[in-house]
């Protein structure tokens, strides 16, 4: 009967792995000896360390053998499979540790559970067979705490600017424990300018965000932090960003001096498209050259005769005014005699 039993386990093709194959030393097969997770009952956004030991006692060596790691019916907060997967080879009679990590979701209860469901497979070398093994015996439980917040965002919009420049500070707040929280914020800055303050419920599974509208006025060149401060059920967390503050006079020549770069750089762009830099160079300045020169000319010409037509005009009054006395002076003479 055992006989028969034996044959039945090892004659079969391709070769599977029995139900107890994770024992070590046991010969023809690939097995999975332990699955291991740390911690097992990980906090939201706890990062998990998941350990796989295989050994080959397939009397040959495995190439390509793929191993998947799935934690069953859980999802990461973006809402995708928390799945890995990886190949190694493994001579006869080694074994090897495979680890993955992830992160514990944040969108879990208190007390979850979650299977950790490993496969791998792999072909011999040398017989070309098939070897197989599962294992499903590791758990990990959500261990979510009666009272926690999480600060999940602090951004400054833009990080780096110049001065009487506006910008945004975003925050988001989550609750991450199991209870309904009441909740203070608290933002200043005194060289920012801010002083904001806020009381919000926020409920469990639940998150808050807002965005503050400021303004860069007149602040000295540097760096400058943001902090943001929760308190909730006698606890407190706080997250920090940094603001750069760029010198106004520096930003503006800057400005100034990309704007003639690229001005150059049209220009240049322009001649080469043309193919005739050089000609264009001389043509623009015998151009310039023969414009003043005919403009100069045609000022001095227009002041000559300016001049010359004044002088006329005087002339001729003296002249006239010496006619009308004459003719003045003869007519009285006549009348006389």
């Amino acid at each position: 009967m055992a006989l028969l039993l034996a044959i039945s386990v090892f004659g079969q093709w391709p070769p599977i792995t029995p139900p107890d194959d994770g024992v070590p030393g046991l010969q023809g097969f690939l097995g999975i000896i332990s699955v291991d997770a740390s911690p097992s009952s990980p906090e939201p956004g706890e990062e998990v360390e998941i350990e796989v030991e295989v050994a080959n006692n397939a009397g040959e060596d495995i190439d390509d053998i793929e191993i998947i790691v799935e934690i069953v019916n859980l999802e990461d907060d973006d809402g995708d499979d928390i799945e890995f997967d990886d190949e190694f080879d493994l001579r006869d009679g080694n074994d090897d540790t495979i680890k993955f990590n992830f992160d514990m979701p944040y969108d879990m209860e208190d007390g979850d559970t979650f299977d950790i469901r490993v496969s791998i497979e792999g072909e011999g070398e040398d017989t070309g067979n098939t070897y197989r093994d599962e294992d499903e015996s590791m758990q990990i439980e959500a261990d979510k705490k009666s009272h926690a917040m999480l600060i999940k965002k602090l951004r400054i919009k833009p990080s780096s600017l110049r001065c009487n420049t506006d910008f945004e500070v975003e925050y988001e707040i989550w609750n991450i424990g199991s209870n309904d929280e009441d909740v203070e914020i608290r933002m200043i800055n005194n060289a920012l300018g801010i002083d904001y303050e806020a009381a919000v419920e926020i409920d469990e599974d639940d998150d808050y965000s807002n965005t503050l509208k400021l303004t860069a006025d007149e602040l000295k060149e540097g760096s400058y932090n943001i902090e943001l401060e929760i308190e909730f059920s006698g606890r407190s967390e706080t997250e920090t960003a940094g603001l750069k503050i760029n010198e106004c006079d520096a930003a503006e020549e800057d400005d100034e001096e990309r704007e003639k770069e690229e001005s150059v750089e049209t220009r240049q762009a322009a001649k080469r498209r043309s193919g005739k830099d050089a000609d264009i160079n001389v043509f623009s300045r015998r151009e310039t050259k023969s414009s003043e020169i005919a403009e100069a000319k045609l000022v001095e010409r227009a002041d000559f005769t300016n001049e010359d037509y004044l002088f006329f005009l005087i002339i001729l009054s003296i002249l006239l005014s010496g006619a009308v006395i004459y003719a003045i002076g003869a007519v009285i003479i006549l009348a006389k005699r």
